[in-house]
């Protein structure tokens, strides 16, 4: 599901307050935090991640994080990344028209 620039907008105005849920260390993209993030989405559909200083920059760790968990980024400002991943039954987030 590409987003487009209004949908994006209004995500961004529903994460304003949310926290990063996950954090990636130093060590860089592990299975493991993937693992956290793909759960993450699934329960939450939108989620922030703040990408540790590691290996990897930053962009390169968002992209390998997009394709993993299938989500579309919404934001990547500074370190902090914002996810989304719909649902497909029992969704909370609905787009205004």
């Amino acid at each position: 599901m590409a987003l487009n620039p209004k949908d994006k907008r209004y995500l961004r105005t529903i994460a304003h307050h949310i926290r990063p849920c996950i954090t990636t260390g130093k060590e860089g993209l592990k299975e493991s935090i993937l693992i956290e993030i793909h759960e993450a989405l699934d329960r939450d559909e939108l989620i922030k991640v703040k990408i540790g200083k590691g290996e990897l920059h930053r962009k390169d760790a968002v992209e390998i994080i997009r394709e993993k968990v299938q989500s579309e980024v919404v934001q990547l400002l500074g370190r902090n990344v914002l996810l989304f991943r719909k649902r497909v039954r029992d969704s909370n987030i609905h787009f205004p028209k």
